[in-house]
């Protein structure tokens, strides 16, 4: 780890909500919205247009204060999706998240090789969790225009930071003992596992094993957010159609009940 990682405080990560979002997190800053990976399960494709890939900068953002806490940076779009990855974007946000260091930003994208470049040019500031989204270890082309799995695992392991957190979610059907020599070497100091509440069908896998792997996690030393757990859907996934029929399809209620997370995270 190099010297300035060794000098950055390690930040604790604590439940304060219970629903669908990253149960730690007390607010969001959108500076940029829009995303080109295309991802078919993205919640953001949902909240809008789903043709919406251009993204675009909110320079308004950076007028306001952020609440204090955790704040979630774009959660509806890419940070380091290819078009939006312009350096004068990014300065700016890195710019805003140093001025105001009472607040701890979380950073997640499915490019994190991005990350080392603005660690490198000493951009990136100390009150920000850097994660990324990591389903697999299997190919997700068919899911995904984002690098693959495969670049994301080895771009987190070289990652030299002490605040990397790591989303599993949604989880696809992985190798066991490889996706989890995996997710360890990464090490990230926290993590979050949840299966697709949107029913899209995706390979899946089985309840048993995502256990399993939430265990070995843990006995690790990984701080574990548990977020929707359920049995695995058998029906194959389809990018188009209507999925009204899907188990996971209307109302929030027909989630896993908040309280069997709530149990888990407190």
């Amino acid at each position: 780890m190099n010297n300035r990682a060794n000098n950055v405080k390690e930040i604790e990560l604590k439940v304060v909500r219970h629903d669908r979002m990253f149960p730690f997190v007390h607010g969001y800053k959108i500076f940029i919205e829009g995303c080109d990976f295309d991802c078919v399960y993205c919640y953001g494709r949902r909240k809008e247009d789903p043709r919406k890939t251009e993204p675009v900068f909110h320079e308004r953002a950076l007028k306001y204060p952020p609440k204090k806490g955790v704040v979630f940076i774009n959660p509806f779009s890419d940070t380091f999706c290819y078009k939006a990855c312009k350096h004068e974007w990014i300065t700016s946000m890195w710019v805003y998240c140093k001025n105001h260091p009472d607040t701890v930003f979380l950073s997640m994208t499915k490019n994190p090789r991005e990350y080392m470049r603005w660690l490198d040019s000493h951009w990136i500031p100390e009150n920000v969790v850097l994660g990324a989204t990591i389903e697999t270890n299997r190919d997700t082309s068919k899911f995904s225009k984002a690098p693959t799995t495969r670049e994301r695992i080895r771009a987190m392991i070289d990652l030299k930071w002490p605040n990397k957190f790591l989303s599993i979610e949604p989880v696809m059907d992985f190798d066991p003992a490889e996706f989890t020599k995996a997710v360890l070497e990464i090490g990230p100091k926290h993590a979050a596992v949840g299966y697709d509440n949107y029913g899209y069908h995706l390979p899946e896998p089985s309840l048993e094993k995502t256990m399993w792997l939430i265990k070995c996690m843990e006995e690790e030393g990984i701080k574990v957010f548990v977020k929707t757990l359920r049995a695995a859907l058998e029906a194959p996934y389809t990018r188009r159609g209507d999925r009204s029929d899907s188990p996971l399809a209307g109302s929030p209620r027909n989630h896993l009940p908040c309280s069997r997370r709530r149990r888990r995270n407190l």
